[in-house]
């Protein structure tokens, strides 16, 4: 079972941000930071070989699309046979802008250690990190929706991946938390007022295992974890755009969240 946001082209998006914050009545929002990051690393050993390649790390440099991945591999063979590989990945694709902030982030880690036999490890680790801080100036609305994932499988009675992600909304100025995800898995929902003032908006997704060999079985560890969402934020309309406050929830509608197969 997958969940997935149907409407997901950024140009589709685009439009709609651009219908709200182009309305009469409707406010944007000021951009103060931004950080948005991919890290990802891998390290594997077989008897006295040793591979472990420099993590890979990419940032945004400001506050125009991220789109970054990075994929670290690690393999090591001995006497011929004896193999160990371990890969850590962390992937994002993001934008900001006065009226909709759009990210999908994902990391996820794999580790091989075949065939049976002592003296194998691998080790693997990805985060993808999503933050932004922003103000607004007058009573503003925002819709956020999206949903969190992870996944572990697992074999040769390998232990499981440390698998986490999260998605919160925050007012700084007092400290006050508006939407937190409950769980690692599950759709996000949630719509209110944003009073004047300043916000944090994050998200995260972070994957790592460790393993070593059996003399019984082939072990083999992967994992991922998912974060992917929409917030709009729009000015609360006027008496005198209430038509047009009807048309947005049209709008809404055109570009709500279904959930299903993928």
């Amino acid at each position: 079972m997958k969940k997935y946001l149907p409407l997901t082209s950024p140009t589709k998006w685009a439009v709609l941000a651009a219908l709200i914050s182009g309305g009469e009545g409707f406010a944007a929002v000021s951009l103060i930071s931004q950080t948005r990051t991919v890290d990802a690393q891998a390290e594997s050993q077989a008897l006295l070989v040793v591979d472990s390649p420099a993590p890979e790390s990419k940032s945004a440099p400001g506050f125009g699309l991220f789109n970054e991945s990075v994929e670290p591999f690690a393999l090591a063979i001995s006497s011929g046979s004896l193999v160990a590989a371990a890969q850590g990945v962390a992937k994002q694709k993001s934008s900001l802008s006065t009226s909709l902030f759009a990210a999908e982030g994902e990391a996820s880690i794999s580790l091989s250690l075949f065939p049976p036999a002592v003296g194998l490890s691998g080790d693997a680790s990805g985060k993808s990190f999503f933050e932004v801080f922003f103000s607004v100036d007058e009573a503003m609305h925002f819709s956020l929706s999206g949903f969190v994932d992870t996944q572990g499988i697992v074999t040769g009675d390998s232990g499981l991946p440390a698998l986490e992600n999260e998605v919160g909304l925050k007012r700084t100025d007092d400290n006050t938390l508006i939407f937190l995800s409950g769980s690692n898995d599950g759709s996000l929902l949630a719509a209110g007022e944003l009073i004047p003032g300043n916000y944090r908006l994050w998200a995260q997704a972070e994957v790592s295992a460790s393993q070593i060999s059996s003399s019984m079985d082939p072990r083999t560890v992967s994992g991922i974890s998912e974060f992917d969402f929409r917030m709009l934020v729009y000015g609360v309309p006027e008496t005198s755009t209430y038509v047009s406050a009807l048309g947005l929830v049209g709008l809404a509608a055109m570009f709500g969240v279904r959930w299903g197969r993928r």
